[in-house]
């Protein structure tokens, strides 16, 4: 090495700023990092958890023994909150298991709402991604009174819900503006 009593002060000063600021940068890198592995891991770890609870309510939706339980329940007069006969998301001649399967649906797609939104959120989505689905979820919603009824009803996933009821009153506002 040289002789670090020929150099200045003020160069010697310039080099321990210049190597302050580069741990300073390094360290505020490494935090940076440490928060986007900490954002894609309970991005992974909350898309897991709902699809491993869809994947329940799939097999729900495929088990006979499920089927049946909710044929006797229908038979004992247990409709769901959001029944309406007239709900156009319900075809005419739709039998009281079709209903089931429909409300099983929706719970589905609800944590694919719900999952999306989160992925979103922690910015993991993109924003035309997101604006896309947004697009998607306002068309399923319209006339659909069991929809609206599904939005109010119990469910371990509040931020879709909360969301989806706020699309719902926009959406209504929009239709009560625009007079159709």
């Amino acid at each position: 090495m040289g002789n670090m009593k020929s150099t200045s002060p003020k160069f010697r000063l310039m080099l321990e700023i210049t190597g302050s600021l580069g741990i300073i940068a390094s360290l505020i890198f490494v935090g940076i990092q440490l928060q986007l592995d900490r954002n894609v891991a309970l991005g992974s770890q909350y898309s897991v958890r709902a699809e491993s609870y869809s994947a329940n309510l799939r097999s729900y939706l495929e088990s006979d023994y499920a089927m049946n339980t909710l044929s006797k329940q229908w038979e004992n007069g247990f409709r769901p909150e959001w029944w309406d006969e007239s709900d156009p998301a319900i075809p005419v001649n739709a039998t009281h298991l079709d209903v089931q399967a429909i409300f099983l649906r929706l719970q589905l797609l609800m944590i694919n709402m719900d999952n999306i939104l989160y992925q979103y959120e922690i910015g993991l989505l993109e924003e035309d991604d997101f604006l896309l689905r947004r697009e998607t979820w306002i068309s399923l919603m319209q006339d659909s009174p069991a929809w609206k009824a599904f939005l109010t009803g119990p469910s371990n996933f509040t931020r879709a819900r909360f969301f989806l009821q706020e699309l719902a009153s926009d959406l209504e506002n929009e239709i009560s503006a625009n007079g159709t």
